[in-house]
């Protein structure tokens, strides 16, 4: 897989790749105030499953982990990739310029409770940077 075909697929696809985004971003998922996790857990769980990666979800004493894997191979080489899906409170709400949960573009950024954190590059992570199934990039 070359570059442009990459690049050409996520400009071919930008709205559709914003749109998932903001979805994940709308939910709110805060772990401190038990705000949303469950919710937030089911959602990644299904966006992962649209892509054909078989998860589960594993009970914990605290929220559940999102579990997913592709094994094409046994013998292939193993890689575990950790992210978390939770957020910080957006308090103190009078400084945000925009609703914390809802994405906001300016001046060519994303502003949103949680944009850039480890959860919403887990879209990618996930499987959602593929074309018909097939995974773009390797990790």
């Amino acid at each position: 897989m070359n570059m442009s075909k990459i690049e050409k697929l996520t400009e071919d696809k930008k709205e559709e790749y914003l749109e998932l985004l903001f979805t994940f971003l709308r939910q709110k998922s805060i772990s401190a105030q038990n705000i949303g996790m469950d919710e937030a857990s089911l959602m990644l769980q299904k966006m992962m499953e649209e892509v054909g990666i078989k998860t589960q979800l594993l009970p914990t004493k605290g929220h559940p982990v999102v579990y997913g894997e592709i094994m094409n191979d046994p013998a292939y080489f193993t890689l575990l990739i950790y992210g978390h899906y939770d957020v910080q409170a957006a308090d103190p709400l009078e400084e945000w310029d925009s609703p914390p949960f809802e994405p906001t573009i300016r001046i060519g950024k994303i502003y949103c409770r949680g944009a850039g954190l480890s959860w919403c590059q887990s879209l990618t992570r996930s499987g959602h940077y593929s074309d018909n199934g097939v995974l773009l990039l390797l990790i």
